[in-house]
């Protein structure tokens, strides 16, 4: 079944990091604690979460307890990043780069 391109993208992109030596962590627990306890333990360089899970994120009183300083990419997609959101996420991580890639057309396929 075709995907938009920036489904895709996502999992070349993570493929990537294997073929160079990193490593890709996947979890069944996003909540904000797991996810930064993994961030924190594993010095995680970059990150992609669903704008649902950015936003129970920069909610969370929990992002102040872990070191999330390793981070570098801030990856969002599958559904449109509200702006609230967006601007949240870019108070919390000013020095990163940050990226929607939600396809225009997704409702197409």
């Amino acid at each position: 079944m075709p995907r938009p391109c920036s489904t895709k993208r996502r999992a070349l992109f993570a493929l990537l990091q294997i073929f160079r030596g990193g490593t890709v962590i996947v979890t069944s627990d996003s909540s904000p604690a797991n996810v930064f306890e993994m961030i924190d333990q594993t010095q995680a360089t970059w990150t992609f979460m669903v704008p649902t899970m950015w936003a129970s994120m920069v909610s969370s009183e929990e992002i102040d307890r872990f070191d999330l300083g390793s981070l570098r990419l801030l990856l969002s997609g599958g559904s449109p990043l509200l702006t609230n959101t967006k601007d949240a996420i870019l108070r919390r991580f000013r020095r990163l780069a940050s990226t929607n890639s939600m396809a225009p057309l997704k409702s197409a396929w």
